[in-house]
């Protein structure tokens, strides 16, 4: 009962978020439209100021000029200036009302997320108390055959095996340096790539990126030198909340995993401000080139993206603050194991933010959802893979989808993934862009939401495929609401 009234409150509250998001910038249209009549009024009563008093001058009624003396031209823009100036003077109490309005619904919504058991926020986890042995410590344990039972993924792998993609729908290939092409025709073909791979498969390819291969190798030997530091050293990094700007750590969140996944991981924030762990030496160097080198070819595939939607190559950077982008660096860990049928590494999930940048160490392991099942992604020597974000999809008004993907493991070698999360500034209230809703044909999907309340809402949870973002689909709200209505009814028919 608890987890269906923490539910309903949590719609309601999105609901009044919605509502006060609309009329926010209803007031605020408005207001501009108010400025620019002041603004026009003032620059006419300049120019009547520099004629002589007994001038007459035209004043345009419908089609036809009337000619009037100038005095009555001046009372007229005059006039025009005072209500302009009431106008907007009252324009700006509405706004500072539907502000603190918002304020109070932000503070509701973050309030009802700290509750259990809707998403237990800033929970201490249970790592911090209890000592979990690492999957690398547990992989070199000499005498390990079989997986402790709490690694037994539920739902095996085996009964929906990968397979690669047909050779007329292989995975996407964009080539990053013909966006900045001289030649308009493979500038535009890139672009009409970008929108395909976005928009069919959420994944495609880079290559040609400009990130040097030695960088990329160094990143992929500085984090197995972190995995390889002692249990003790690395738990000096453990964190205790899902949102420490440096977490070391297993599985994916044991607070509320039913069941462990194969992984170890390393997460640092990195941007806007550039975190990073105290051992090994030289890490930290490596991190903040690398990750620096990511940013850009990020913020370039986004304006790419942004003019494959139909909108300014700037209009995504620019509204999702982009100078100010939370990037997180992750780093994980898929070592041998003895059972990889009975594991997983990562579950079916999507990401948050607008786009994840990934690369591997050689092995393979990454499996993307494509056209009803599960598609192998080889590893390519000096190519990173990208996929859109829940947050791209958001912006998008869903044109662009965020694809499920999942991590597996074998028995053989052990498998590094380095994604890094490239998402808006944490303030940013994300919401489709209003280029792409026009009205009754094309409304918004999204409820609109700030991306760090989003971003806890997801990593306090369990991993589970798109449900994190389907809280924010409005037509997902619908069906849940007329669910529950029609469960209502039934009961109450039955109590009768």
């Amino acid at each position: 009962m608890a987890d269906e009234a923490n539910r309903v409150a949590f719609m309601e509250i999105q609901g009044r978020m919605i509502e006060t998001t609309g009329k926010l910038k209803q007031v605020q249209n408005q207001m501009r439209n108010k400025e620019t009549e002041k603004k026009r009024a003032y620059l006419t009563l300049e120019e009547l100021g520099q004629l002589p008093d007994s001038t007459n001058t035209y004043k345009a009624v419908g089609r036809t000029f009337l000619l009037e003396p100038k005095s009555v031209l001046v009372n007229e823009q005059q006039q025009k200036l005072k209500d302009s100036e009431t106008a907007i003077s009252s324009l700006q109490t509405s706004k500072e009302y539907l502000e603190k309005q918002m304020a109070d619904v932000e503070n509701n919504l973050r309030e009802l997320l700290q509750q259990d058991p809707v998403a237990p926020l800033h929970q201490e986890a249970r790592t911090s108390q209890l000592k979990i042995t690492s999957v690398k410590a547990l992989a070199e344990s000499s005498n390990l055959t079989s997986i402790p039972s709490h690694y037994n993924f539920t739902t095996s792998t085996s009964g929906d095996q990968a397979g690669h993609s047909d050779h007329d729908d292989s995975i996407p290939v964009i080539d990053f340096s013909l966006l900045s092409s001289s030649n308009p025709d493979q500038r535009s073909k890139v672009i009409s790539d970008l929108a395909k791979a976005c928009q069919v498969w959420g994944f495609f390819m880079v290559i040609n990126h400009g990130v040097p291969e030695s960088q990329m190798k160094a990143t992929v030997d500085a984090f197995m030198r972190f995995f390889d530091l002692t249990e003790e050293e690395k738990r000096e990094f453990q964190g205790r909340h899902v949102l420490d700007p440096i977490r070391c750590g297993t599985s994916f969140n044991p607070s509320v995993d039913k069941v462990f996944f194969w992984r170890d991981f390393l997460k640092v924030k990195v941007h806007p401000e550039f975190h990073f762990p105290t051992k090994p030496e030289g890490l930290s160097e490596v991190l903040a080139e690398y990750s620096g080198a990511v940013r850009k070819l990020a913020r370039g595939l986004l304006k790419g993206i942004s003019e494959s939607l139909g909108l300014e190559p700037g209009y995504i950077d620019e509204a999702m603050n982009m100078d100010s982008s939370l990037q997180i660096l992750t780093a994980n860990l898929y070592p041998p194991c003895p059972q990889p049928e009975l594991a997983m590494g990562i579950p079916p999930h999507s990401d948050h933010g607008l786009l994840t940048i990934l690369m591997q160490n050689g092995i393979g392991g990454l499996q993307v959802h494509h056209g009803g099942k599960w598609v192998n992604v080889d590893p390519c020597p000096n190519a990173f893979l990208v996929n859109t974000g829940d947050h791209l999809e958001i912006i998008s008004n869903g044109k662009y989808k965020s694809v499920v993907h999942r991590a597996v493991v074998n028995n053989k070698a052990t498998w590094m993934s380095i994604p890094q999360s490239i998402g808006p500034w944490p303030d940013t209230v994300v919401a489709p862009a209003e280029l792409l809703v026009d009205g009754e044909n094309n409304r918004a999907l999204y409820i609109a939401m700030k991306y760090k309340d989003y971003l806890e809402l997801q990593q306090s949870n369990v991993l589970d495929g798109k449900s994190c973002l389907k809280w924010c689909n409005l037509m997902e709200r619908l069906i849940l609401c007329d669910a529950r209505s029609k469960n209502r009814i039934a009961l109450i028919h039955t109590s009768k």
